[in-house]
């Protein structure tokens, strides 16, 4: 039989930060958790998850995608300081204008300080700057180690939206390596035992991303056949 979404993660093992993973089949955690990247398409927004340690890796990527045509805004969050003592979302923005993204299709959140914050407060200010610009769709970029977790609070706080993801891997591991570095697994393995409690608490709601990718391909195939005009890149 073949097994649903829901299905699949209904039952998750319960390891410790402190484990070996040697009860726990690292490329279960590596599928459930590690979401580099869903299909994508043509999307209203990129919204960037502030993070320190990855401001030009995010921003790189960000650029790119918007010189692509993949999205027509670019949301910058998060209010924790940098080590130049400045906000995430103002590094984020500076290291944008240094790829040549125009400061008007740029959008900076400054003072959240989780990612349920991230996604509320980057709403708030969508419709202070641009109160006539509808967000049906996004694509999420953010630290690997957290990808599904990002899609999860999007579709909880921001359900309108259809929620894509690129992210980035700040780590010179690769992934399907995670359970043999020990800085790494500590990381994944905390990141990974956030899950269940923060749906018991509603921070969360779970996704399919089966059910994305299907989705996103359909809007990808409709967008080859309806062009979108190139990006004026400002100096």
């Amino acid at each position: 039989m073949q097994l649903t979404c829901s299905d699949k993660f209904s039952v998750r093992a319960k390891p410790q930060e402190t484990c070996s993973c040697d009860y726990v089949d690292p490329a279960y955690i590596r599928d459930y958790s590690l979401i580099e990247k869903t299909e994508l398409a043509p999307a209203d927004i990129i919204l960037i998850f502030g993070n320190p340690h990855i401001i030009e890796q995010a921003a790189e990527h960000a650029a790119r995608l918007y010189k692509t045509g993949m999205g027509k805004k670019i949301v910058v969050t998060g209010g924790a300081l940098t080590q130049d003592d400045i906000p995430e979302a103002t590094a984020l923005y500076e290291a944008l204008r240094s790829h040549g993204i125009p400061a008007q299709d740029i959008i900076t959140e400054t003072l959240s300080e989780n990612t349920q914050e991230n996604i509320e407060f980057a709403k708030d200010k969508l419709s202070q700057k641009l109160p006539d610009f509808s967000v049906r769709s996004a694509i999420a970029i953010g630290t690997v180690v957290a990808g599904r977790r990002f899609l999860m609070t999007l579709k909880k706080h921001w359900p309108e939206v259809f929620a894509m993801a690129s992210h980035v891997n700040p780590f010179e591991v690769d992934l399907d390596e995670w359970a043999e570095n020990k800085k790494l697994q500590k990381i994944v393995l905390r990141e990974f035992n956030k899950i269940d409690p923060y749906i018991e608490a509603g921070y969360l709601e779970e996704v399919c991303v089966p059910t994305i990718n299907q989705k996103a391909k359909k809007l990808r195939k409709a967008a080859l056949s309806t062009p979108r005009p190139q990006q004026n890149l400002a100096p």
